[in-house]
């Protein structure tokens, strides 16, 4: 399974485009949520390098799915959440999600060189 951007960016399509109903398909929505949930959660951990999968233990993600470990002092990241927002606002996000992901350490131990 490739990662990048380019198949990121292709699969959230097909997805907004099931969810706008532009597309018919034979899964049922619940195993098409699963399917997208697992494959933005790996993608999160494959692309920062690290991280593992884990239930969530408190708050919103409780029971849920949670990709813990993906970034230095990093909260756990629940797909779940994440593909509820995208399913309400309709608007892809999953490519920038990753790509911080992959890059949050260097972005946060860099946040305030502009300010020096």
């Amino acid at each position: 399974m490739e990662y990048d951007d380019a198949s990121l960016a292709r699969i959230e399509a097909f997805y907004l485009e099931v969810l706008a109903g532009k597309l018919r398909i034979s899964l049922s929505p619940q195993r098409l949520d699963r399917i997208i949930t697992a494959f933005y959660g790996e993608a999160m951990r494959i692309r920062a390098g690290r991280g593992k999968w884990i239930l969530g233990e408190g708050g919103d993600s409780l029971g849920m799915p949670v990709v813990a470990g993906w970034g230095t002092d990093a909260i756990d990241f629940t797909p779940v959440i994440s593909r509820e927002v995208q399913k309400s606002s309709g608007e892809p996000f999953i490519v920038n999600c990753v790509n911080y992901a992959a890059k949050r350490d260097e972005i946060h131990a860099n946040f305030f060189d502009e300010f020096e």
